[in-house]
């Protein structure tokens, strides 16, 4: 290794404070060893910090770094595989080849998602309407490029990105969509149909709309709440820039490295 080429490294942590995540004082420490300079902290102070490249250790601490718009390319750390996640075991190695600037990357769709009295917010999994009280439904409708796919009565909805949708979505129903296609998923929850539909839609222009007066919709976030919304409400999803992930041996994930963008 290049020491020359790795005392400048700074790479930032974040601290996410999640009970269930890798140690970031460990994390830190195999910076160190690495010849780098470890930066921990949370995900908006990451993004104001000039990093060479960053860990995610946990699913909350990648979705906290994609809404906070850190730009440096990010080690997932015992995350979702749909995100190229190094097991906890092998971070410090991986962490070896992120110093030394020796990592692949690739990439995962993003979505701006906005609605009524809310900014802005940045999606990296999936966005999901769903009735605020249990057993209620209401009614949906989905548009992508301007155009009405569908329109359902339902507990709720989920679109998901590529990376979500190996998740909520697919536990819902919905199609597995690989990296790069230009889609997303979309899939009622629990609908009120016998043969209810899901699809695959174009990933440039989608919203979701509320048609139904019968109480309040919760939006969700990448499982985070963000706001409720009620009848007529519009919610837009359309395409952010995409999440640099830094690719090391030690990455896993679903698909054939030929589905990926090195």
């Amino acid at each position: 290794m290049d020491e020359s080429t790795t005392a400048d490294a700074v790479v930032g942590i974040v601290d996410a404070t999640a009970a269930d995540a890798p140690d970031v004082t460990a994390l830190a420490a195999a910076v160190e060893r690495a010849g780098g300079t470890p930066v921990v902290d949370d995900a908006p102070a990451l993004a104001a910090t000039d990093l060479d490249a960053a860990v995610a250790p946990g699913d909350r601490a990648l979705v906290e770094y994609v809404r906070a718009h850190v730009t440096a390319p990010v080690l997932p750390v015992d995350t979702d595989p749909s995100t190229r996640s190094v097991p906890a075991a092998d971070a410090a190695d991986a962490i070896v080849t992120l110093v030394a600037r020796e990592h692949g990357t690739t990439t995962r769709r993003t979505l701006a998602v906005t609605a009524p009295g809310t900014d802005p917010v940045r999606a990296l999994a999936d966005v999901t309407l769903v009735t605020s009280e249990p057993a209620r439904i209401s009614e949906y409708t989905l548009t992508a490029s301007s155009r009405v796919v569908g329109q359902f009565r339902a507990d709720g909805v989920v679109l998901a990105t590529p990376a979500g949708s190996q998740g909520y979505a697919r536990a819902a129903g919905s199609h597995v969509v690989a990296p790069h296609t230009g889609v997303l998923a979309a899939v009622p929850i629990a609908p009120f149909a016998t043969n209810a539909d899901d699809w695959v839609v174009p990933d440039d222009d989608v919203t979701l709309t509320v048609e139904r007066d019968e109480g309040d919709v919760s939006l969700r976030i990448d499982d985070t709440h963000v706001t409720r919304i009620g009848y007529g409400d519009v919610v837009e999803a359309t395409p952010d820039d995409s999440l640099t992930i830094a690719v090391t041996p030690q990455s896993t994930g679903p698909w054939p490295h030929a589905l990926e963008k090195h």
